[in-house]
């Protein structure tokens, strides 16, 4: 785990942001809230799938793994159509 970047703190960071408990995002992410609790605190390492689960529940994946924000999303969203974005949003909902 030493020579990932991934970092515990990050993700800890991002679903404070999203006004989460440890709980609800890890029943989001389909994780127990134990091995949630191991990845905030640097003990476990997800796997590679898990970060797809994370991306959709809101977690900007490449803040937590390099420390950069992704622009990529807000650069879709920005060229998206009024229905496009509607369509999204229930999507996700959905989820």
């Amino acid at each position: 785990m030493k020579n990932s970047s991934f970092s515990g703190n990050r993700l800890k960071e991002e679903r404070k942001k999203l006004k989460l408990t440890q709980a609800e995002i890890a029943e989001k992410c389909g994780v127990s809230g134990r091995m949630w609790g191991d990845y905030e605190r640097g003990i476990s390492q997800p796997k590679a799938e898990l970060f797809f689960q994370f991306e959709r529940a809101g977690i900007d994946v490449q803040y937590v793994m390099h420390g950069r924000r992704g622009e990529t999303a807000a650069m879709l969203s920005e060229s998206l159509s009024a229905e496009e974005k509607e369509l999204l949003t229930l999507f996700r909902e959905a989820a």
